[in-house]
């Protein structure tokens, strides 16, 4: 028995075990204040916060992907709102992205101090997510889009 509730806690401790679920957004909230196009296919949401430098370079490669204009990408920030206008309103893609404070909006994560995280879903199913932003996260993110 003692060896079980070892094997367990040590099966969580490692974070073998993962509650994360995809995050709820509510596509109605969004389009009251902000400009959630539901003709598209496709909706790219990034766990962001403007003081998280892979978040920054994410933002900025994911940006440059041909064919982003067929794709909704909403960016959930956790600093608030009015650090997120400050932060991202000079940047070319202030315009092209949905940003929402997470603080204030549906989202629901488990673990929300980790950034960057990506949820791609087409219509309303998750197709793929990834936790952290690397060198293939935007190859990714092509090779997703391009299959469907």
């Amino acid at each position: 028995m003692m060896l079980k509730v070892f094997v367990i806690s040590l099966f969580f401790t490692l974070g073998l075990y993962s509650q994360e679920k995809k995050p709820i957004f509510n596509k109605n909230v969004i389009n009251k204040e902000k400009k959630f196009n539901n003709d598209k296919n496709f909706t790219l949401v990034i766990v962001s916060s403007p003081k998280c430098g892979f978040c920054k370079i994410a933002l900025k490669n994911i940006y440059s992907i041909k064919g982003i204009e067929e794709l909704n990408i909403i960016v959930y920030s956790y600093e608030g709102e009015k650090l997120n206008k400050k932060a991202y309103q000079k940047t070319p893609y202030f315009n092209s992205f949905i940003f929402v404070d997470a603080e204030k909006d549906t989202l629901k994560l488990y673990d929300k101090f980790f950034f960057p995280r990506f949820y791609l879903y087409k219509k309303d199913d998750l197709i793929w997510k990834e936790k952290g932003y690397g060198s293939r996260t935007v190859p990714r993110i092509k090779r997703r889009l391009n299959k469907i």
